[in-house]
């Protein structure tokens, strides 16, 4: 087993048999049965350390503490301020800023998705997300938005 990844220097921690992928930064839910994890591809991780203005290709992932089970969604890229400061910072900012719905069965963030449209073409779109966890894709729910985040009530 690989080390945990640190916030400061992430590294590749083993999700599957074949894929590698660093975790950039974690948050528990209000009801501390779930972890949100945020991971990329490790090679596109250190791509990105060393070049400026690429987008990062990520996934949320939610670990269901009780079974074990990780629910693992689709690909985006983060918002530029996502990635310039909050996720460097996480440590920073998770304690005080919730991406989790306080009922513990949605998270919110903030970047671009692809949408396939009715005639099979793909649009990226750019905005606050909301993810519920019994669906598939997130629901774009404020175009033009870099940060977003959930109010406790």
């Amino acid at each position: 087993p690989l080390p945990p990844a640190s916030p400061a220097s992430p590294r590749p921690s083993r999700v599957d048999e074949l894929d590698e992928e660093a975790v950039l930064a974690f948050f528990w839910s209000p009801d501390s049965q779930k972890l949100l994890y945020l991971s990329s591809p490790a090679k596109d991780t250190e791509m990105y350390q060393r070049t400026q203005g690429m987008a990062l290709r990520c996934r949320w992932n939610v670990l269901f503490v009780n079974t074990g089970e990780t629910r693992r969604f689709e690909t985006f890229s983060p918002s530029t301020l996502m990635l310039e400061r909050v996720i460097p910072n996480f440590q920073l900012f998770a304690p005080s800023v919730s991406l989790w719905a306080p009922d513990s069965r949605r998270f919110c963030f903030a970047g671009k998705c692809n949408r396939v449209t009715d005639k099979g073409y793909a649009e990226v779109y750019e905005g606050a997300w909301v993810q519920d966890l019994e669906l598939p894709d997130p629901q774009l729910v404020a175009e033009g938005v870099t940060f977003v985040s959930w109010s406790p009530k």
